[in-house]
């Protein structure tokens, strides 16, 4: 009772704050996609609750960008799982390499792959702003009479934050051109003539999807300086800088204690006899400690030997299989690291898949891959498909203040 109390209290303080804006709304979109399944819980009320931890500093709803959402296993439930990795890398070894004369195995492979790109994740330079492209995708299936086949609905958004006070934050987003998932959808909506719009339905709600790209929507915040990593916290560019590398210092901090609110939010919360919001995230899984890895390398600029670390402890994480060759949403050779994710009570089984570049061990992306349907899928969410996906198009540092792509690629 007191933790509903807690939360009804967050989102009133969040709601104070004003009205709704492209990154508002954004995040949102973007809690109700990461929500990790909770025993007990019905995707709808899982919906309302990822809402009101994820809104960040505001809430709101623009139409088009906060919408209903099958909940993803990646994610922000997987944030707050930093230390399960921690904890069983620090028990276990470093894998099963097989004896002196023995070639390594396609997933040893992997893993010296991973590792190798771990080092160079170390060494990669920083700059004045951090900017994150970043493009995300939910499976839908198309209704009417010539329906039946699935398209996806795709959006991207571009975040610039400065490194510093006063540098400042811009946030654009925008909904792209949907299109049929598969080669089976695609040769299924050519027999249906091509259509160029597509009415679908996601949490009781229909709406009809395009084929044409939006202008980006910018939403400029002017301040800059502080870093969210979702349902653990706002740090500025030095406190991140601080992030322990150790392992169980690292589980520590992202697994236990309470939320690292931002002054004005704290302050709200204060004021309505909230004193301290405790981090709800999963730790136990392997597909939660792996998505929490995702989510952190994925939203914050932490520094090369934090990313390295969190890298590094993923890859050995026991119950995690390492994939040698994959390619990732937008075509990229990419090698990447699975765990399967279970939806009690429904039975369905998820396989959360974070991929990486080999060359590089720049965060690409993830996707969840359907194993087992459950009670409660519809007759298209067969296994094998992709049931949501999230690409990392573009990330990085630069010392020039920069612009997102006009043309989607």
């Amino acid at each position: 009772m007191d933790d509903m109390r807690d939360d009804t209290l967050l989102v009133a303080a969040l709601l104070d704050e004003g009205g709704p804006s492209p990154r508002v709304t954004a995040a949102g979109r973007q809690g109700l996609l990461e929500l990790t399944r909770t025993a007990g819980r019905t995707p709808a009320h899982q919906d309302e609750h990822q809402h009101e931890r994820r809104a960040g500093r505001r809430a709101g709803r623009r139409n088009g960008w906060l919408r209903g959402r099958r909940p993803l296993g990646l994610g922000l439930g997987l944030v707050a799982a930093a230390a399960a990795a921690a904890v069983a890398v620090a028990t276990v070894g470093q894998g099963d390499p097989g004896g002196p004369g023995d070639a390594p195995s396609a997933e040893e492979s992997a893993r010296m792959t991973l590792m190798a790109a771990a080092d160079r994740v170390e060494r990669q330079p920083q700059g004045r702003y951090w900017y994150n492209h970043q493009r995300v995708s939910l499976p839908l299936r198309a209704l009417g009479r010539d329906g039946g086949y699935v398209v996806e609905e795709r959006n991207e958004t571009f975040e610039v934050i400065g490194r510093t006070k006063g540098d400042g934050h811009t946030f654009y987003g925008r909904d792209i051109a949907a299109r049929p998932q598969t080669r089976a959808d695609e040769a299924a909506w050519r027999a249906a003539g091509s259509p160029s719009s597509w009415k679908v339905e996601s949490s009781g709600v229909t709406r009809t999807l395009t084929s044409s790209n939006e202008r980006w929507v910018k939403d400029d915040d002017g301040k800059g300086g502080t870093f969210n990593i979702g349902g653990i916290g706002w740090y500025t560019y030095e406190e991140l800088q601080n992030l322990p590398t150790d392992p169980r210092a690292l589980r520590k901090e992202l697994c236990e204690g309470t939320i690292k609110h931002e002054p004005g939010v704290a302050e709200q919360l204060k004021e309505r006899g909230v004193t301290r919001s405790p981090k709800k995230g999963g730790c136990a899984t392997p597909a939660q400690a792996l998505g929490l890895v995702f989510s952190v390398l994925r939203d914050t600029p932490v520094p090369p030997k934090v990313r390295a670390a969190l890298m590094r402890l993923a890859t050995d994480l026991p119950g995690v299989t390492r994939l040698p060759r994959a390619t990732d949403p937008l075509g990229r050779t990419a090698v990447g690291l699975a765990a399967d994710l279970s939806a009690d009570p429904t039975g369905e089984v998820t396989r959360e898949e974070v991929l990486f570049a080999p060359g590089t061990g720049q965060l690409l992306g993830a996707r969840s891959v359907l194993v087992k349907p459950g009670r409660n899928d519809e007759r298209w969410q067969t296994p094998g498909r992709t049931t949501h996906y999230w690409a990392i198009v573009a990330s990085g540092w630069t010392d020039t203040m920069p612009k997102p792509p006009a043309a989607v690629r």
